[in-house]
């Protein structure tokens, strides 16, 4: 019996592989403009995407029609590039990456990450916050390394975060819902208080949301989730991203493994490798 389950998780890994490469190749041709030369599904041409893209707030009804019509577009095309593409992503998941990150509409995963349906596992809300009374991300992280054994989780925050600007000084007329919810940032803003207030305004926030990033990676090492799966040998990587929306890159946000070991929210034995550009070019 282990051996045929054995068996069967090895076809489903080689199938669910198969299914990302299938999809890459079905989706290289833009079902708009019919051409090989870019990637609409993974966004791999942004600015060819955004003039093509734009919704005219004063037509609703037609931007909630013009998004159906591009599901049925995209859905044809790609039964048309391969027959068995939806039984095949029907057959099941096996993410290797829980992503958490903020609800900000201009943070694609799909198109910034070049990712592909099965490739991660998404809880997402305003300024990516990892709060212990949060029942929904909890329930999310708990099916990502309990069922799905996700390999990594990451948390990704973004530069000019709304989320982060209402916690420091929330607009006129700010729900008490969202000042509530991003409250536990004001702590983050005063323990970083002086490095922070030596910046300047812009640079001053974008550096609260990295810190941000960095507090709610810490708050997934205090979670009954992390710590059973610490305890019981798993070693899922924890990373802190934040995305620079003005050049579409991602940072990698260093993490006080050291610091953490130390206070014992994770093991001795943690490891996470870093990014390392270079090898990518």
């Amino acid at each position: 019996r282990r051996v045929h389950g054995t068996l069967s998780e090895c076809l489903f890994f080689f199938a669910m592989k198969a299914l990302r490469q299938t999809f890459r190749v079905a989706t290289s041709r833009c079902w708009q403009c019919s051409t090989h030369d870019h990637d609409c599904a993974t966004g791999l041409r942004l600015p060819h995407i955004a003039k093509r893209h734009y919704f005219d707030p004063n037509t609703p009804h037609e931007n909630y029609v013009h998004l159906l019509e591009n599901n049925r577009k995209w859905a044809h095309q790609a039964k048309v590039e391969d027959p068995s593409f939806f039984q095949m992503l029907a057959a099941g998941q096996a993410p290797p990456f829980f992503y958490i990150g903020c609800s900000d509409s201009r943070l694609s995963l799909f198109q910034m990450l070049g990712a592909v349906p099965g490739d991660l596992f998404v809880h997402r809300n305003i300024a990516n916050q990892c709060l212990p009374s949060d029942l929904g991300l909890l329930a999310g992280l708990a099916y990502a390394v309990e069922v799905l054994q996700v390999q990594h989780v990451l948390v990704c925050g973004h530069y000019g975060c709304g989320g982060v600007a209402a916690a420091v000084a929330p607009p006129a007329g700010t729900s008490h819902l969202v000042t509530n919810w991003v409250n536990g940032i004001q702590s983050t803003f005063h323990a970083h208080r002086e490095e922070l207030l030596a910046l300047p305004e812009k640079e001053r926030l974008n550096r609260l949301s990295e810190h941000n990033v960095v507090r709610q990676v810490q708050n997934l090492c205090h979670s009954a989730v992390l710590r059973n799966a610490f305890r019981e040998g798993r070693r899922p990587q924890l990373h802190g991203w934040v995305m620079n929306i003005e050049t579409g890159l991602i940072k990698e946000l260093p993490l006080p493994l050291e610091k953490w070991k130390a206070a014992g929210l994770v093991p001795e034995d943690y490891v996470v490798p870093r990014f390392d550009a270079a090898e990518t070019q």
